[in-house]
């Protein structure tokens, strides 16, 4: 199961719950696999590192987006939150 939780202002985290086949923990690949996909899809825009165990045995991966390269006709938006419907990632923007 993946999560997107929005941090705080232009910062969101991915977050993945454990998932084991047999015996093997393959959560960490799966999270770098969705990092290559936010890469491709968000070219230069973000910058991830990874943030660790969360609670309920999930890993963390942390996203911190330039909103000045992803709208630069408007350089004072910040993040201020984001989703996920009908298979379309919804990322909300405000002026601080």
């Amino acid at each position: 199961v993946l999560t997107l939780v929005w941090i705080g202002p232009d910062v969101f985290e991915i977050r993945i719950q454990k998932i084991k086949i047999l015996m093997f923990n393959v959560t960490k690949p799966l999270l770098e696999t969705v990092q290559q996909r936010f890469e491709a899809a968000l070219k230069d825009v973000c910058v991830f590192e990874y943030a660790g165990a969360r609670e309920g045995g999930a890993e963390a991966l942390r996203a911190r987006i330039d909103m000045n390269k992803l709208m630069p006709a408007l350089p004072k938006l910040e993040l201020s939150g984001i989703r996920t419907r009908d298979k379309v990632l919804i990322l909300k923007a405000r002026m601080p």
